[in-house]
């Protein structure tokens, strides 16, 4: 008997046979689109096996690198090696192109929604209106829960989407949904970014193969790709193509100027967020992006205008609190900025920011006997769970010792910290611009010059 949890809710009723189960895998394994992978086709068994098993547990990828590639458990760095992920998405794609040809008319099918390892079988007798029409309302209530945001309504909105993607693969809003859901929860510290961003990337692929003249989907992939990937070109040309379509969605305008903004065009990263205020007067992102851009010219006055509107509007704005403390820090009040950030601290227990705060004013403050206490109780408070290399360079840049955070930052970027593009305009690093280590990081991944 096939595990429950394989079967499509709408059919629940009819069991899928261990039989029509073989019989799928046979038809699919010896297909062209999977003749010439073997490692695919066991791939694929072994998922199947695991999950008709009931054995769910082990389709993580620290257990698929030691079962299906031989990675030794204990020397499994998935920041490092993404054997997995990688094979994983393209053994996706391949169960796809099955679908799309000699696959069309089977009655049953296997899919791997993206962001699992475990698979799920529908029967084709299942009507798509109604799988639809379930994902819809799923993908509905998945937006309820970003807007609301915070860490357990982006838990909900990923439970959403993803349930969404299970009863219909083919839905473009349930891919573009979770994947805005896994990149919020990588923005906000929540997860570290793998292996959520391949996830995301991913997902809104195959958002845009399903609805090309999606102008959100190209805005989210423009942003991960110059975010994450540092391929500066490639999310122009998404992000350009997204304002093509939809030039009065301030979404992309505030998109494009963040990406202006970040490679050091600040006269023209201005007037599309200024374009995105005037579409939407409401959106706190560009206001947000025009902080930032403040804070990049170095204009911190202003910066701290614009942080106030926030405020005003969204009173428990993390990144907004966060950026008083910075703004104190740049204009060298630390005595301010160590108060503020021990406040943040104790508003927000759950997010490193606030220590991360507290350290970097202890540091201004030459306090470094503090710094290392500070450092120590973070490392406690956090252990086990993602604390950005970025924000820990920079505690390391404040105490002087200048090999150590630039080693942190080469880590930022292998792992995708998405702070990692600030280095450009954020003026911490200010201290450390003559270094010509520094400015060999930049120039490795495209931050600064011409895109």
């Amino acid at each position: 008997m096939a595990d429950p949890s394989l079967i499509d809710s709408d059919s629940a009723a009819a069991a899928i046979s261990r039989a029509m189960i073989d019989r799928e895998l046979g038809r699919i394994t010896g297909s062209a689109a999977f003749k010439p992978s073997p490692r695919h086709q066991r791939m694929l068994r072994h998922l199947v096996e695991r999950t008709v098993a009931g054995d769910t547990r082990a389709l993580k990828e620290s257990v698929l690198a030691l079962e299906l590639f031989e990675r030794a458990v204990h020397a499994y760095d998935p920041s490092r090696d993404s054997i997995v992920r990688v094979e994983v998405r393209r053994l996706r794609q391949r169960l796809q192109r099955y679908y799309d040809t000699e696959g069309r008319s089977s009655p049953l099918r296997i899919e791997l929604p993206v962001g699992s390892y475990v698979p799920t079988l529908k029967r084709s007798e299942d009507q798509p209106s109604a799988r639809s029409r379930v994902a819809s309302d799923l993908v509905e209530r998945g937006y309820h829960f970003l807007r609301e945001g915070g860490e357990e309504a982006l838990r909900k909105a990923v439970q959403r989407f993803e349930a969404a993607l299970r009863e219909d693969g083919e839905h473009a809003g349930a891919h573009l949904g979770a994947a805005r859901a896994w990149m919020n929860l990588v923005a906000e510290v929540y997860e570290a970014p793998l292996p959520w961003v391949d996830h995301a990337t991913e997902a809104l692929q195959r958002a845009l193969e399903l609805d090309p003249l999606n102008a959100e989907a190209l805005t989210l992939l423009g942003a991960t790709l110059h975010r994450y990937q540092f391929d500066w070109p490639g999310a122009r040309r998404h992000l350009r193509r997204a304002i093509e379509l939809a030039p009065g969605l301030a979404f992309a305008h505030m998109g494009y100027g963040a990406h202006l903004l970040l490679a050091g065009d600040f006269a023209r990263a201005e007037s599309e967020l200024q374009l995105a205020r005037a579409l939407d007067p409401h959106y706190l992102n560009a206001r947000w992006h025009m902080a930032l851009l403040r804070v990049a010219e170095r204009r911190y006055a202003e910066a701290g205008s614009e942080i106030e509107s926030i405020l005003d509007l969204a009173p428990a704005h993390l990144p907004a609190l966060h950026m008083l403390g910075a703004l104190d820090l740049f204009g060298g009040r630390g005595e301010a900025a160590l108060e503020r950030y021990r406040h943040l601290d104790a508003k927000a227990p759950q997010h490193p920011i606030g220590l991360v705060g507290v350290a970097l004013a202890q540091g201004q403050l030459g306090d470094l006997a503090g710094v290392q206490h500070t450092l120590a109780r973070l490392r406690e408070r956090f252990a086990g769970l993602y604390v950005s290399p970025y924000q820990l360079a920079l505690i390391e840049l404040c105490r002087g010792e200048r090999d150590a955070a630039l080693a942190l930052l080469e880590e930022a970027a292998s792992t995708r910290d998405s702070n990692t593009i600030y280095a450009l305009t954020d003026p911490s690093w200010d201290a450390a611009r003559d270094d010509p280590r520094f400015a060999a990081f930049l120039a490795r991944h495209g931050l600064g010059g011409e895109r």
